[in-house]
């Protein structure tokens, strides 16, 4: 069974949530990014104390990524800073708000799963 790790920084809504209770029979949650398959990271940070502090912790978890993993980024800084902003870390392969969550990594996920079938990645 494939792997899902959910790094959230104490910031877990409603579609967090419904995204794991869809998820569960499908893959085993893990609290280590360097064994799963998928990572979902969601950054919360305004300040730019938080900002620096959400860099070197993207930073860290680029270093234990295995390779071939789908990294998906989202959270609050994903709407105030933009898409663009996090186009400098090229191991995020998405950056989503967080409205409808849920939905929107399902369907990245379905694609992915599509894709490594197919014997290609995003």
């Amino acid at each position: 069974m494939k792997k899902i790790c959910f790094l959230n920084r104490e910031c877990e809504s409603e579609e967090h949530r419904k995204l794991k209770e869809k998820l569960k029979d499908s893959y085993e949650f893990t609290n280590f990014p360097s064994q799963a398959d998928i990572i979902v990271q969601t950054v919360c940070a305004i300040t730019d104390e938080e900002v620096a502090a959400m860099n070197f912790e993207l930073e860290r978890v680029s270093r234990l990524k295995k390779k071939g993993a789908l990294f998906i980024l989202t959270g609050c800084t994903v709407k105030i800073k933009g898409k663009e902003f996090f186009k400098k870390f090229d191991f995020v392969d998405y950056a989503i708000t967080c409205d409808s969550l849920a939905q929107k990594v399902l369907n990245i996920i379905a694609n992915y799963e599509k894709l490594s079938k197919n014997g290609r990645k995003n």
